[in-house]
């Protein structure tokens, strides 16, 4: 099949609109107690719940705290756990990110998005196509895709196959941690007819949402969802956590039937067929912010895990676990760095010797810091791929670097 180009002249501002009722509403039942500034892990506490309240409102300025603030926000969601009044926060704080985008695009902004999303979409002039994206897009795409071998076929592509199966890569396609290779060799051996959708153009949206521009987050959704109904898959693999809570808000905007899985529930319901080999070995485990504090879904990696090796909870964990940081996108790196490092020490506290994870964004997040402190980090998809895989020719086994 043949995938038309989206009209980019009619972005949908459906959700803009749905938070800036949402947010007033919350603001009303903040009581501010300021719980959710103690829990947090980047602010200055010497700023307000008042100040940021004042601040969220529709037509308020932005005092120089605020956006520092708005620009530093992790997008954890620990500030909505800890709420006593069960506002959610970090919703607001898209808000704010949206206010705050709209003074002044931050650096960090202009090198994270130049190239991901619709070449077509320019969010300053909605109705006008960016052909300076696309120029960027298709450099990228001819350099990145030069290193992907069986997956350059599948970058950016216009052309399916309906399947049962669709493994969902986005962005991550070009990541250089291999999880995405390490994926198609786990869905060939179970002998799976699966399509791959993934590419700087079918970028999920929600790093767009995380960082307030929201307009643009709902197109790429509204596209996104529009290819994917025309695959027809009956499951969707993921192994970004953010990629997957994206594709949760694309059921809610399409009214679909898919069932979206993460790698982790994907690989358990299959690791029998794998004939996974139980170590024994010690390993600890970092909680995904989207996956397990804001989803619910803390089980099915503990599970998995513990069909391989023996896991050992870091302090604290599950809907309490210090997030990895990403979705500041480095605006402030030594505060990002000092995140990890925190993350580190709890690794290390447990005895483990390898931190597992079950999103490539985490993966990407630690792996630097990681390696300071000796400390390997390797992604669920990676050790069932060494575990099922490897460890039939070579021993796979957790020591290997």
């Amino acid at each position: 099949m043949k995938i038309n180009p989206i009209n980019v002249r009619n972005p949908s501002l459906d959700f803009t609109e749905e938070l800036n009722v949402f947010a007033e509403y919350q603001l009303d039942s903040c009581f501010g107690d300021g719980d959710c500034m103690r829990v947090c892990p980047v602010v200055d506490q010497n700023l307000t719940i008042a100040e940021l309240n004042e601040c969220t409102i529709d037509n308020n300025p932005l005092t120089a705290a605020v956006k520092k603030f708005t620009f530093e926000c992790i997008q954890c969601g620990e500030c909505t756990v800890a709420c006593p009044a069960g506002v959610q926060r970090d919703i607001l704080m898209i808000k704010l990110k949206q206010k705050a985008i709209a003074d002044e695009t931050p650096k960090h902004h202009f090198s994270y998005y130049k190239a991901k999303g619709i070449s077509g979409w320019n969010p300053h002039q909605p109705g006008k196509k960016s052909l300076g994206k696309e120029m960027v897009i298709r450099g990228f795409n001819l350099l990145a895709g030069a290193k992907l071998g069986r997956l350059r076929q599948h970058v950016d592509k216009s052309t399916f196959k309906s399947c049962d199966t669709l493994i969902y890569f986005g962005c991550y396609i070009f990541s250089h941690t291999g999880v995405q290779f390490k994926t198609l060799d786990i869905a060939d051996k179970l002998g799976l007819d699966y399509e791959v959708l993934g590419g700087l153009k079918s970028c999920c949206g929600w790093p767009q949402l995380m960082g307030g521009r929201i307009e643009e987050a709902e197109l790429l959704h509204r596209y996104v969802a529009d290819v994917i109904d025309d695959i027809k898959p009956k499951e969707i693999v993921t192994g970004c956590m953010e990629c997957f809570a994206g594709l949760k808000r694309m059921i809610q905007l399409k009214h679909t039937k898919w069932k979206v899985l993460t790698t982790s529930q994907w690989l358990l319901e299959h690791i029998d067929e794998l004939n996974a080999t139980e170590t024994g070995e010690m390993i600890t485990f970092h909680d995904s912010c989207h996956c397990t504090r804001k989803l619910g879904l803390a089980n099915p990696a503990r599970a998995l895990l513990n069909k391989m090796y023996t896991l050992k909870e870091m302090e604290p964990n599950r809907d309490k676990a210090l997030c990895c940081g990403y979705y500041n996108f480095k605006v402030n790196p030594e505060l990002n760095a000092g995140i990890a490092r925190k993350k580190m020490d709890m690794a290390k506290a447990t005895g483990a010797k390898t931190m597992a994870v079950e999103c490539v964004t985490c993966l990407e997040s630690y792996e630097e810091v990681a390696k300071e402190n000796d400390v390997r980090v390797t992604d669920l998809v990676d050790l069932v791929h060494e575990n099922t895989i490897l460890s039939a020719s070579d021993g796979g086994g957790l020591d290997k670097r």
